[in-house]
């Protein structure tokens, strides 16, 4: 983990399988759906995510987010409004 006044990031590495970044690139149809999932997460908090992976070389994933100062974070909370039930 690394902070920083405007970023977190986060750098992950295993010395797993790894795979072929081309070929998962071009797969239309996923039989797996973790990175494709984590991406999505991410970038719904406007952060990004990259990775770094082989055949027989593991992978590494980079995530960035951007830190919002406390003052636009307690401006949000004061504007929520609770749906019923809930």
């Amino acid at each position: 983990f690394q902070f920083s006044p405007s970023r977190l990031s986060i750098d992950y590495q295993d010395n797993g399988r790894g795979f072929d970044r081309p070929a998962y690139e071009q797969k239309k149809e996923r039989t797996s759906f973790g990175l494709k999932n984590m991406e999505n997460r991410i970038a719904f908090l406007d952060g990004n995510l990259t990775f770094e992976t082989a055949p027989s070389q593991g992978v590494t994933v980079h995530i960035n987010f951007p830190l919002s100062p406390a003052s636009e974070t307690q401006s949000d909370e004061n504007t929520h409004t609770p749906r019923p039930g809930r």
